[in-house]
């Protein structure tokens, strides 16, 4: 029973060496979350992947500079329900977030 409800991950990086010019990294994860049954209520179940591209010690200083995007394929989907409303049968979702992107800037002070 536990394996039919315990989520499922799969994570690869990958790091390219750039000589003077630093590195360039990848990063992919994927998740899985089962379907969830509760009393009257149920959470289907769902995927999200996300990624992330670095480009670290941008031509040998130190400077990261990266991008990112979180679902990346826009699922929209319940991150967590419960049956609430003490025995009255009131259903409470939330849903998870919706698809991210952005831009990273880091700047190493004193290296």
């Amino acid at each position: 029973m536990l394996a039919q409800i315990c989520p499922r991950r799969l994570g690869l990086q990958y790091t390219v060496p750039l000589g003077d010019l630093g590195e360039l990294g990848a990063t992919a994860d994927y998740y899985h979350s089962s379907p969830l049954s509760f009393v009257n209520t149920s959470l289907p179940a769902y995927d999200l992947v996300n990624a992330r591209l670095d480009w670290r010690n941008v031509a040998g200083r130190p400077m990261d500079i990266g991008i990112y995007v979180t679902n990346a394929f826009k699922e929209n989907y319940q991150a967590i329900g419960a049956v609430s409303g003490g025995g009255l049968g009131f259903n409470t979702a939330i849903y998870g977030a919706p698809r991210q992107y952005g831009l990273t800037l880091r700047y190493r002070f004193g290296s």
